[in-house]
């Protein structure tokens, strides 16, 4: 007879673990996936700070000039791209010098083209369009 009733705590025990388990492997991809969350929205937020500005891109040259607008100041940018027209040549830069800065290497821009600078975060994360111009 106590053997049966040994068998039922067994039973219980065991069931009780294996709640327990499954609580802990939820837990931990829920807090995962929660975190991950928190440090996308921090870049995004980060990234709304920021703001460019294209000072000039004049047709038949290969130079834009770009200048950093306030805000963000206490951001660390690794990096600027600049995209010119619709071939999508990419210059970078290095954003240290930001206050207003020519960066060339541009096939020739022509008018209509589109100028678009977005900065890059210093863990990499490349931001939205943060300025625009059209090349007139």
């Amino acid at each position: 007879m106590q053997k049966k009733g040994q068998e039922g705590v067994i039973i219980t025990v065991l069931l009780i673990l294996i709640a327990i388990a499954a609580v802990a492997a939820v837990s931990y991809f829920v807090i995962n996936q929660v975190r991950q969350g928190q440090v996308q929205a921090t870049d995004k937020l980060n990234c709304l700070k920021l703001n460019y500005e294209v000072v000039s891109a004049v047709n038949g040259t290969s130079t834009v000039t770009v200048r950093r607008i306030a805000g963000g100041d206490d951001l660390t940018i690794k990096n600027i791209i600049v995209s010119v027209g619709t071939k999508g040549t990419n210059s970078s830069a290095n954003p240290a010098m930001m206050v207003s800065t020519a960066i060339s290497g541009f096939t020739t821009i022509t008018s209509g083209d589109k100028v678009d600078i977005a900065p890059v975060l210093s863990n990499g994360v490349t931001c939205d369009v943060r300025g625009s111009f059209t090349v007139v």
